[in-house]
Formats: C-alpha cells, sequence, structure tokens
C-alpha cells in the first residue's frame, strides 16, 4: 500500500535513495531512471532535497577534480550492479511540490538506504566542489554540523 505523498516526503531523510527520470537531463539517458542519494533531511527551514546520483559512465567524468568523484560498487550498496561514480560537482535539487507530484504520479521510488558513512563521502565532495552552488554548500554544511 502506497502511502500519502506528503507523509512520504516527511520521513525523507538523509541516506534515502530515490529511482526516478529526471527531465532536465539532455540527450541519450534523460529517459531512464537513475539513482539519487539524498545528502540533506528536509526539515525546519529546509524543505528541498539536495542530491548527487549516480552514473556508470566513469569515463567521461574522469576530467573532474578526484575528491569530487565518489566511488561506490555493489559490495558497498546492493541496488547496484557495477561499479558506480558520484559526481559530487552536480547537484539535482527538488522542491516538496516536485517530489510529491512525482510521487503522486508512480515517477519516483524509494529504494534501500545508503550507509551513512557513504553519504558522509559526498557530502564532504560537495563541499569541496567549485562547480556546486553556495545555497547547496549551506544546506549540506548544516546537516553535518
Amino acid at each position: 500500500m502506497k502511502i500519502d505523498p506528503e507523509k512520504a516526503f516527511e520521513i525523507l531523510k538523509k541516506g534515502n535513495v530515490l529511482s526516478f527520470v529526471n527531465e532536465k537531463f539532455e540527450g541519450r539517458g534523460r529517459d531512464i531512471s537513475h539513482i539519487y542519494v539524498l545528502l540533506n533531511t528536509p526539515v525546519g527551514g529546509s524543505l528541498i532535497l539536495v542530491m548527487v546520483h549516480a552514473s556508470s559512465k566513469i569515463d567521461r567524468i574522469k576530467t573532474e577534480p578526484p575528491e569530487t568523484l565518489i566511488y561506490v560498487g555493489p559490495n558497498e550498496y546492493s541496488e547496484l550492479t557495477k561499479s558506480t561514480v558520484f559526481n559530487c560537482n552536480v547537484i539535482t535539487s527538488m522542491t516538496k511540490e516536485e517530489f510529491v507530484k512525482k510521487y503522486n504520479e508512480d515517477r519516483i521510488s524509494i529504494k534501500n538506504d545508503i550507509d551513512l558513512s557513504i553519504v558522509s563521502n559526498f557530502q564532504k565532495g560537495v563541499l569541496k566542489s567549485r562547480k556546486v552552488e553556495s545555497r547547496f554548500k549551506k544546506i549540506i554544511k548544516k546537516e553535518i554540523e
């Protein structure tokens, strides 16, 4: 049984893994579900979800600073089928309204959580990035204080 979308949003927390199609992607892959890891718990003043996404296209992003690329394998997160990189230079954000709409339309699913030690590595990578907007870094800093 599916829970109410408002309740689903309220129980989201850092470390949740979501799967959905990101319409903002261009070209190939924009109609494929991707894995996203939630880096914050949307409570208090922050009703925005801040996420990094998984990519198995490791060769495409090797030019990024190594401290912003976090590699995770199936032995660390069982939902993955092969070694995957999370590019901490690219943030995907989603408002509560966007989440509720996708959830209502069955266009988003919640997977098994990822270990918080891995989430911590993602957060550190985001904070080291020169490409991530300061508004997202502020949200992440509040999470790790």
